[in-house]
């Protein structure tokens, strides 16, 4: 089978603002964790298809398959914007719990999708990716939202300086 390296985005279903969100996997862990979910879909026939293209999984098919052999289900929830407006929202709840799993099993416990997207900010920040650049990636419409996910280390402060002192 093909390498998960050679997929560079997976679209997600939407999030709380009803947009979809890409995932980046680059954790050697998490895409081995990846490899023996998708081995074990062809085990059990679930999703397959006859082509090769997708690593044999239809591609408007969901990635993830409950142990019930379909999709995720979205259930509706309430959230309080800033401005104390309440809004509805969908989640997948199981396909979070899936991801948390896929995290343990790679050795990082207690990441989730929104730690990996911080992750993922904040290192192309470190490597000189600028912020904007940064928004585009992360499927940000305000610099300000992807500002809360951007982490700024002392290594990070002390590289800039070092540059200017």
């Amino acid at each position: 089978m093909k390498s998960w390296q050679s997929i560079q985005s997976l679209v997600f279903p939407r999030t709380w603002t009803g947009k979809p969100r890409p995932a980046y996997f680059s954790n050697d862990k998490v895409l081995a964790a990846l490899d023996r979910y998708i081995e074990s879909r062809h085990t059990r026939g679930c999703g397959i298809s006859d082509e090769e293209a997708y690593r044999g999984l239809y591609p408007d098919m969901p990635l993830f398959y409950s142990t019930h052999n379909a999709g995720y289900s979205l259930s509706k929830k309430p959230r309080e914007l800033e401005t104390g407006v309440v809004v509805e929202y969908v989640a997948a709840d199981g396909l979070e719990h899936h991801f948390r799993r896929l995290y343990d099993k790679a050795g990082l416990p207690g990441a989730s999708s929104h730690t990996g997207r911080r992750t993922f900010a904040s290192g192309l920040l470190a490597k000189g990716v600028s912020s904007e650049d940064v928004r585009i990636l992360l499927g940000h419409e305000d610099i300000d939202i992807t500002g809360a996910y951007l982490v700024c280390t002392e290594h990070m402060i002390e590289e800039a300086l070092r540059g200017v002192l």
